[in-house]
């Protein structure tokens, strides 16, 4: 057995706050390779998941900001993904994606979708006379052709129902303003001291969120009441719109999701 990397013991963390009850790297009838973790679900029956640790920052190697590439990290490990799931054409396969690495966002849905269907772009309407955009009309859009799960002329990786992103997050700047604003009948000096001197009960320590990211070109999906804790969130997948679906009360309190 191979000695578990941050992101399996992240992901371990996460079921066993749940509940969940896993197997990690069990022998398997019809494929000799190990998959890191298995569930066994009562109306889904088994679930394999694959963790990828992303260790490497997309600022390595950028010759300057403008060359800046935040799918690449994360399309890199959907190829890896791609090839332990080889042996799974009927199963229902998850891969786990976890990082400490700077620059790799697994929270945002413009960065985790496009590297899913394809770089996030812009388009807008062009009399074709006149050569005049309308302005008015412009829309963004993941244009085909550079996603892992979605080409030109084909849907791929099918065998992956859903990216699921582990991060630890620091709330405590949040929470931290939180109680700072909160109207107690002190003054916001007392209650911002209460936070700086300890007394406001607020941990430093970062906590685990969950993100689940539905591909929509799946054959299988994933049961909805996974991963359904106060700090996960799922983004799934209907009706040709995806959007989220899901946000764990702790997570919307705090509002990490908000786009400003």
């Amino acid at each position: 057995m191979n000695q578990k990397t941050p992101g399996e013991l992240a992901f371990e963390e996460c079921l066993n706050a749940q509940g969940i009850a896993f197997e990690h790297e069990p022998p398997l009838s019809f494929t000799t390779k190990l998959i890191d973790y298995v569930v066994d679900h009562p109306t889904h029956g088994r679930i394999y998941f694959e963790v990828k640790d992303i260790e490497r920052s997309p600022f390595e190697g950028a010759g300057s900001f403008f060359q800046f590439d935040p799918y690449e990290p994360i399309r890199a490990h959907i190829e890896e993904g791609k090839d332990k799931f080889k042996d799974f054409s009927d199963q229902l396969c998850a891969l786990v994606l976890f990082t400490q690495a700077t620059g790799v966002n697994l929270m945002m849905p413009h960065v985790m979708l496009g590297a899913m269907y394809g770089n996030l772009g812009f388009t807008i309407p062009v009399d074709t006379e006149t050569g005049i955009g309308d302005a008015s009309k412009i829309e963004s859009k993941f244009l085909v052709g550079e996603g892992k799960m979605v080409r030109q002329t084909r849907n791929q990786n099918t065998r992956i129902a859903a990216l699921i992103s582990l991060i630890r997050y620091h709330t405590f700047p949040k929470e931290a303003v939180a109680y700072i604003d909160t109207d107690d009948g002190r003054s916001r000096e007392e209650r911002e001291d209460d936070v700086f001197e300890g007394r406001a009960g607020i941990s430093e320590e970062p906590t685990l969120c969950c993100t689940v990211w539905e591909n929509g070109t799946a054959k299988r999906r994933l049961p909805q009441d996974l991963f359904r804790g106060p700090m996960d969130a799922w983004w799934a997948c209907d009706e040709d719109r995806q959007g989220p679906s899901f946000i764990g009360e702790r997570r919307l309190a705090l509002g990490i999701d908000k786009r400003h």
